[in-house]
């Protein structure tokens, strides 16, 4: 987490320049995950381990029911209503 702090507040990470910190809603919204996951998996594992986007993010959202499904329901809410209408 700490390396997500502090260094994803970097421009590179963000579609657009925020006033929110890492971690708040704005910045939740618009950083681009995947280039950020990149990054941090090269320097955290000295580029013994790439991230892969089609692998990690399953295994991750796997982590994230088993140990901390709250963080996901706004996202299960969004996806609900996608379909409602569809239905």
């Amino acid at each position: 987490m700490r390396w997500i702090e502090e260094n994803g507040g970097s421009e590179k990470y963000l579609a657009k320049p925020l006033e929110d910190r890492v971690g708040e809603a704005g910045w939740i919204e618009n950083v681009h995950a995947a280039k950020l996951f990149e990054d941090l998996f090269s320097e955290l594992t000295e580029a013994k381990l790439e991230y892969r986007k089609t692998t990690h993010s399953v295994e991750l959202t796997n982590w994230l029911l088993s140990n901390k499904a709250e963080s996901l329901r706004q996202l299960l809410d969004f996806i609900r209503t996608v379909f409602d209408d569809k239905l």
